[in-house]
């Protein structure tokens, strides 16, 4: 062996030292001799290494068999140095698997063939690769906003990436709607949907390894937009003390939440669970009386109620019918109509009955006025009479039912 390293020292001698060179050394030692090149003792070089299979964590290392090796050397650079992650010591085998590492992070990795001459180690050339982990997963990816046309996807900054990717789910692929560059990014709003309606997205991480793209696994989340806010809310119906409310059906609802204001708050009235019914009468209100009323439809997202915008609407129950209405007063050729002051009223309408039909006589704009005298009548006749109340709803007048009542003028 001591004329085998004198041999190598006198070549040395001779070739100058060269690291482009393979190196030699005793098994027992941490020095290498270097082993000029063609000389018996150089061995090749590992060729095709790579690195695949990449995930979050690891890495799978492959190389291509070299003949005559008796093992590799596998080296990963940390720390500002090169360390030894791992000795094989068998020659067939081609593949390694680099554990415990960080998301999208690069790494550097580098081997070396040995095989023995006698009991001294020969080393090949170290040949480099390096790699890029995977970034992880998206976390906290949910919902966060709704509206009829439009959803808004969050989720956590991943230190892992260099951007995101958005996928959405139509006619059963998937579909890029939108590529994130900056991995501060942490919204995304979809718009141009559909109102009431269910939509599937994912979403993936993206990073380099050099120049070629890397991605993190999908997760996946699905929401669903609010439902229209209702049409043609309107005052179908009134009595004095009820109220109809009528609107359109809503395609893009389960259902609908109806409301009324009372003391000083909004009081929940109805919740009506199939999207076909289309009315609701409200009870037990007060003769001409002003109410407030608001309407929203309703949808579930899984298990979780999505509302729509709401549509207010107000109405006034109708007066009552006039009260204690009697002829209050008789002349040759008149009579005078009396009743009791109406509170639910603004003012009251009288009608003559006449040539078959009844016509108006009177229009009372005041509900303190509570008589009314009918002249220019002929002596000795019944006439027919009738009265109702009205008030108004906004512009619109409503009106009470008619009270009849029928007199006889006086006898010349």
């Amino acid at each position: 062996m001591r004329k085998k390293l004198f041999i190598l020292l006198f070549l040395v001698c001779i070739c100058g030292f060269d690291y482009n060179m393979v190196y030699a050394a005793q098994p027992t030692e941490e020095w290498e001799l270097p082993i000029v090149p063609g000389d018996e003792g150089v061995i090749d070089k590992v060729d095709s290494f790579l690195c695949s299979n990449a995930t979050e964590s690891t890495f799978q290392l492959q190389w291509n068999k070299v003949n005559n090796a008796d093992g590799y050397i596998i080296e990963q650079f940390k720390d500002e140095k090169w360390t030894r992650i791992a000795r094989i010591g068998n020659g067939k085998t081609i593949s390694y698997k680099v554990e415990g590492l960080t998301s999208g992070k690069k790494y550097q990795f580098r081997i070396k063939t040995f095989m023995f001459l006698g009991k001294v180690p020969l080393y090949s050339d170290y040949v480099l690769v390096s790699g890029t982990t995977l970034p992880t997963k998206n976390t906290n990816v949910v919902i966060g906003g709704r509206a009829t046309d439009a959803l808004r996807i969050n989720w956590s900054k991943n230190e892992s990436a260099a951007g995101y990717i958005i996928e959405q789910q139509k006619d059963g692929k998937w579909v890029r709607i939108a590529r994130i560059a900056d991995k501060n990014t942490t919204t995304y709003r979809v718009e141009k949907l559909s109102a009431g309606t269910s939509y599937n997205f994912r979403i993936m991480s993206f990073n380099f390894d050099g120049n070629t793209a890397i991605y993190s696994g999908y997760v996946t989340v699905k929401g669903m937009t609010l439902p229209m806010y209702n049409n043609n809310v309107v005052i179908g119906g009134r009595a004095t003390d009820a109220l109809r409310i009528n609107w359109a059906k809503n395609k893009s609802a389960s259902g609908y939440i109806i409301e009324q204001y009372k003391g000083g708050k909004w009081i929940r009235i109805a919740r009506i669970a199939d999207n076909n019914t289309i009315t609701y009468r409200v009870e037990k209100l007060s003769a001409g009386t002003k109410y407030q009323f608001r309407i929203e439809s309703f949808n579930f997202d899984g298990n979780i109620p999505v509302y729509s915008s709401y549509v207010y609407i107000n109405g006034t129950t109708l007066p009552i019918n006039n009260r204690n209405v009697v002829i209050g007063g008789r002349a040759t050729d008149a009579l005078r109509i009396n009743w009791t002051k109406n509170e639910s009223a603004a003012g009251y309408i009288i009608e003559q009955y006449k040539d078959g039909k009844w016509i108006r006589i009177a229009r009372i704009a005041d509900k303190n006025t509570t008589t009314y005298r009918v002249e220019k009548l002929s002596s000795g006749t019944n006439y027919k009479f009738r009265i109702k109340s009205f008030n108004f709803d906004g512009n619109s007048a409503i009106y009470s039912g008619y009270v009849n009542v029928s007199g006889t003028t006086l006898t010349k």
